[in-house]
């Protein structure tokens, strides 16, 4: 998907990993410019647990709006309008501070695949899945190799349809953190985003219908962080890693990206990597050698996009922080239902990042000691060398290769 760079009280917004095209045309990814308001002054900041948060925001003119965990909230301005971030930032009850920024995912529109009608047991979109069939998903599938119920993948997105017949049964109890006040769901998407990501991760397979995931035994979570219109802000996303990382998430896949780095994000995504979670990330769109977070994060995979013949798809970012490739130039997957026919064609790294995620939770499967380090080397030491011989900013390591990272010996 498309980057879209937002100018927002003169802040930077999100980049989003991923661009819609039509499924008889693909098309390579750019970039593009929107903007949206953000309410002015609103911060984040992590609190000291010795002092109650309500009390470091009232003497800097702040009210506490949300609780986001790890000692992190959301503050914003008291109606007196008299808030300092200077002071806050100066507070020892204060580790740090910085301004929330919006973040607007790019559009998906694009012309649906059609679907024809497939043969009993078969999943008749499969050799359109030219992504699939590179990472060996049908020969992994054959041999039953197609991961464990008890690996979680969370897909933090803009939700997973859950009324979508490829996610019958796959789908366990997710969280929506795109109303004023978080519920349980996230089984729902009005935007497509997520839909999309999920199938390449788990779609069901051998169903009779559309396409097949690389991980369809394993659960996948859906932590909803995008609405209908494709916002969001950066500290929903930090509080939605943070959340999924305490509820059972294996692995997290975060097929979004910023070139602004920010505290929320780095503190949540850290926290992920110490409760043992495998955090995967899209490293961002635009053909730039421009760092994009959570990708670039040390304790994030960050995937770039690879084409048909391995090479590097040059709408992909680059970079010493690259780790990986895999996938992402004409992708097929799952699409709402309610948003067409239920399956599209989309290319970015945001759906690279899937297949990567796919293959963390096949490995974590077959070696369910492992921790998300010792899983992370087997990705990075078993990939295909490919775009310049031996680690380079292009693909990292190399092209994930699933089956080779399962039978790691390391």
């Amino acid at each position: 998907m498309r980057f879209f760079k937002l100018g927002l009280v003169g802040l930077s917004g999100l980049l989003v990993a991923c661009a819609a095209v039509p499924a008889r045309a693909p098309q390579s990814a750019g970039a593009g410019v929107a903007s949206l308001a953000v309410a002015p002054g609103t911060v984040l900041a992590r609190l000291s647990a010795r002092v109650a948060p309500e009390v470091v925001a009232a003497r800097h003119g702040f009210v506490v709006d949300r609780a986001m965990g790890l000692g992190m909230v959301r503050l914003v301005p008291t109606a007196a309008g008299r808030s300092s971030v200077d002071t806050l930032r100066r507070d020892p009850a204060v580790a740090w501070v910085q301004a929330e920024r919006v973040w607007q995912a790019p559009g998906v529109e694009g012309r649906p695949f059609v679907s024809p009608e497939g043969a009993s047991g078969m999943d008749p979109l499969v050799p359109a899945q030219w992504g699939y069939l590179k990472l060996e998903g049908p020969a992994l599938a054959a041999g039953g190799q197609v991961g464990r119920r008890e690996v979680t993948v969370a897909i933090l997105d803009s939700g997973i349809d859950g009324s979508h017949p490829e996610f019958a049964g796959q789908l366990v109890p997710g969280w929506d953190f795109t109303p004023k006040q978080p519920v349980a769901g996230g089984d729902r998407d009005g935007y497509g985003h997520g839909t999309h990501v999920a199938g390449v991760v788990g779609a069901r397979t051998g169903n009779g219908e559309g396409i097949a995931g690389l991980a369809p035994g394993c659960a996948l979570m859906p932590v909803r962080i995008f609405n209908d219109f494709g916002h969001t802000r950066d500290g929903i996303a930090a509080e939605a890693v943070i959340w999924a990382a305490d509820h059972g998430a294996r692995v997290i896949n975060c097929s979004w990206g910023s070139p602004m780095d920010g505290e929320a994000m780095r503190d949540a995504i850290s926290y992920a990597a110490s409760r043992d979670v495998v955090v995967v990330a899209a490293v961002g769109n635009g053909g730039k050698n421009e760092p994009n977070w959570p990708g670039a994060h040390p304790d994030a995979i960050g995937v770039a996009a690879s084409t048909d013949l391995d090479g590097w798809a040059s709408f992909s970012a680059w970079g010493d922080w690259v780790d990986l490739a895999a996938p992402g130039k004409g992708v097929l997957s799952t699409y709402p239902v309610a948003l067409g026919n239920g399956y599209r064609t989309m290319e970015g790294t945001s759906m690279a990042a899937p297949f990567v995620t796919a293959a963390a939770a096949l490995v974590r499967s077959a070696h369910p000691d492992w921790p998300a380090a010792k899983v992370r080397e087997a990705l990075e030491q078993t990939a295909k060398d490919t775009v310049v011989t031996g680690r380079d900013g292009y693909s990292g390591f190399g092209r994930v290769v699933p089956r080779a990272a399962m039978v790691f010996g390391g």
